[in-house]
């Protein structure tokens, strides 16, 4: 295998997960061919739409923070939903659009004990040292590395922020959200989008027989 020195700008590297051991392990996975630059790290499950990428919005604030530590997009989620993510803990009013500073992180909390509604979804920049601290957490229930623990052990070492981003974001791991990704997406398609509006506003899907 290629080191990341021996690589050409632009080159598809493929790695393969062997054993489903969690996200961390999967971004572990990675490490060589990452060497010790600052990485990026997108969830396809994770749509987002967007005048600006998500991305894009978070490399900008990355370097104007310092170009340094670890960066992980969030949005306010439903008291309903605090249990599906890891939720931050900032040491700031969160912005409507921008960077916070992350105190901590937990894991899939209950609502009453979240540090706030803030969860984190599948964008985030790191920082190489993010790969010896996922090498040094345990596996927890099922055998999984989680990222979260890893980003919270690291907090000591690097600052981690937050970046409340300025988007649409569809849950695409779900039947509803995928749905609803295509239709958003689909009205913003100029050859689609007029037939998808018109189906929407007749509220009846197909075509009206004769």
């Amino acid at each position: 295998s290629l080191s990341a020195s021996e690589l050409p700008d632009g080159a598809l590297i493929t790695v393969f997960q062997q054993e489903p051991m969690g996200l961390g392990h999967a971004i572990g996975c990675a490490r060589s061919v990452v060497g010790d630059e600052p990485f990026a790290v997108m969830l396809p499950d994770d749509l987002i739409l967007s005048d600006i990428p998500v991305m894009k919005q978070m490399v900008d604030a990355y370097a104007a923070a310092g170009g340094r530590g670890h960066m992980l997009a969030a949005q306010t989620v439903l008291p309903s939903e605090v249990h599906k993510y890891g939720i931050l803990e900032v040491d700031t009013d969160a912005p409507s659009v921008g960077v916070m500073s992350v105190t901590s992180l937990v894991e899939k909390p209950d609502l009453s004990h979240a540090p706030s509604r803030l969860g984190v979804v599948g964008r985030y920049i790191f920082e190489p040292t993010i790969f010896e601290a996922i090498a040094s957490q345990g596996g927890t229930v099922g055998g999984e590395i989680q990222l979260t623990d890893a980003i919270c052990s690291d907090i000591v070492n690097v600052p981690v922020h937050g970046y409340r981003f300025d988007g649409a974001r569809f849950d695409c791991g779900s039947a509803a959200g995928f749905v609803q990704a295509n239709i958003a997406f689909g009205r913003q398609h100029h050859e689609v989008g007029p037939a998808i509006d018109q189906m929407l506003a007749s509220g009846r899907p197909g075509i009206a027989a004769a």
